[in-house]
């Protein structure tokens, strides 16, 4: 009896997780609307719900959007930079894209309640 206890447990915090990756995902992909507003909240979100989604599916969820987002910070800034003389813009949209990809096939995944390959 005490074992049911035990897999109806893992299985809530698991939805929880599950719902709480989403939230992330959503939150990057406002960000990309609010100039990065949205996507700090995002960020700040996954650091708080990355301990507690350890071993488990969504540990890489959480992994995905806080490198995705460090990713995109430094190519923003570098971005920024060199857009004085040009490069900068293409630097600016390979970034948007990178960060599109990233939060669209995670949240994608994320629903379908599976791990990131």
């Amino acid at each position: 009896m005490d074992n049911n206890v035990v897999v109806e447990s893992q299985s809530k915090d698991a939805s929880n997780l599950r719902k709480h990756a989403i939230v992330c995902y959503a939150l990057m992909l406002l960000g990309i609307l609010t100039w990065g507003i949205a996507g700090i909240g995002g960020l700040i979100y996954a650091y708080i719900k990355r301990g507690d989604a350890s071993q488990t599916i969504y540990e890489g969820h959480f992994g995905n959007i806080i490198k995705t987002f460090w990713i995109c910070f430094v190519l923003g800034v570098v971005g920024f930079i060199t857009s004085f003389i040009g490069i900068g813009f293409i630097i600016l949209f390979a970034a948007a894209i990178y960060n599109l990809y990233k939060m669209i096939k995670g949240l994608l995944r994320a629903v379908d309640n599976k791990a990131l390959a």
